[in-house]
């Protein structure tokens, strides 16, 4: 891993972070294997980013605090996009 110069986290709706009965999954318990190595580099001063999107930004929350129950669920059908039309001038 000492070729890395970073990290970026992504997934998608298809991607689970945390199982039914609240435990962390073995691909969530890689991501946290990979923000340990991050944490250790940063520390000693060697800088190293860590980047989350979407999925990949809920991970490093859970990494943070280690409470699956940080994570709401979602009732939306499809993408949440913002309607920037519908706004009054």
């Amino acid at each position: 891993m000492n070729e890395l110069n970073g990290l970026a986290i992504v997934g998608s709706g298809s991607v689970n972070l945390v199982n039914s009965d609240g435990s962390f999954t073995p691909y969530l318990l890689s991501v946290f294997n990979f923000m340990d190595y991050a944490k250790l580099l940063n520390d000693e001063q060697d800088y190293f980013p860590v980047f989350g999107l979407g999925r990949g930004h809920q991970a490093v929350h859970l990494y943070e605090t280690k409470d699956s129950t940080i994570l709401t669920t979602s009732h939306a059908n499809g993408p949440e996009i913002p309607n920037f039309l519908s706004a009054q001038s």
